[in-house]
């Protein structure tokens, strides 16, 4: 399959011309060797690809359901993101198999045509909530299987966090988590407002009414960073019956992690914090 913004676009001015007249592919293909700035034949590969037409017994070709949701978007960047996300979906394109290690690492990955796609999509940067949201579906879905009420819980987390650091150092922070899941933590921020020196945070939600304590999952990446960085806090947000955020050094938890033994390595723990542990680290809530 044929992808640039070109054949985007083209197949979006296609969906347009099918909605409002009765044609067949004959009539089409008489009609065009080319259509706005793609060959008809690209055109016709992604619209059947990504199911957005269909021919009726009659051969009249018609608008899909998906069709109609492409079309439901009159601003260029909100349809190519339709239009990339059913791409993805529907064919599993090579290229998408990287999108779940994070925006700027997946990025610089992808083939010219298509890294092109994203830019005219502005997928390529900004925080907002429907860019993060369209970064978290298509990695939930890559990843097959990740829990998205999870992956929203946990961006939730994260916002709060960018905003609680904002307001503590006169300046948002930048969001590594979205632009790599490689890095270890979450946020990159300062230690007080002078910005002289960076403060690594991770942060970590949860939502569960335990009044004895809270837990939370951390990754042997997470903690190898935060054992060896000089300036690392964990962010922990309790959000069952409001809003409470613990801050707290990686010590605190340091007598639960995983030794590695023999050939065994681990990879995942669960933290276990009691309530009375965390009172003294409580910041707001």
């Amino acid at each position: 399959m044929s992808v640039s913004v070109g054949v985007l676009y083209s197949a979006y001015k296609f969906l347009e011309l099918l909605h409002r007249t009765v044609s067949t592919e004959e009539d089409i293909r008489n009609s065009f060797s080319k259509f706005y700035v793609a060959s008809l034949n690209s055109v016709f590969e992604v619209c059947e690809l990504c199911n957005w037409i269909r021919a009726e017994p009659t051969g009249n070709l018609v608008v899909t359901e998906r069709g109609y949701e492409v079309l439901s978007e009159k601003v260029s960047y909100n349809f190519l993101r339709i239009q990339l996300k059913h791409m993805i979906y529907l064919n599993k394109p090579s290229w998408s198999k990287v999108l779940h290690y994070g925006r700027l690492e997946s990025i610089q990955y992808l083939p010219t045509d298509v890294k092109q796609c994203f830019e005219e999509a502005q997928l390529t940067d900004g925080y907002d909530l429907e860019t993060v949201t369209w970064w978290d579906t298509v990695s939930a879905f890559i990843r097959n299987g990740i829990d998205e009420k999870k992956l929203s819980i946990g961006r939730l987390g994260e916002r709060l966090s960018l905003q609680y650091e904002e307001d503590r150092v006169g300046e948002t922070p930048t969001w590594k988590s979205i632009e790599s899941n490689l890095a270890g933590y979450d946020l990159l921020s300062w230690i007080d407002s002078d910005k002289a020196e960076k403060l690594k945070v991770e942060v970590k939600t949860t939502t569960i009414d335990d009044k004895e304590r809270l837990t939370f999952y951390l990754t042997k990446k997470e903690w190898e960073v935060a054992s060896t960085s000089s300036n690392y806090v964990f962010h922990l947000w309790s959000l069952y019956n409001g809003e409470k955020l613990y801050v707290f050094l990686p010590a605190l938890i340091e007598n639960q992690i995983p030794i590695n033994q023999g050939k065994g390595s681990w990879e995942h723990v669960k933290i276990k914090l009691a309530r009375y542990e965390l009172e003294k680290h409580i910041r707001s809530g």
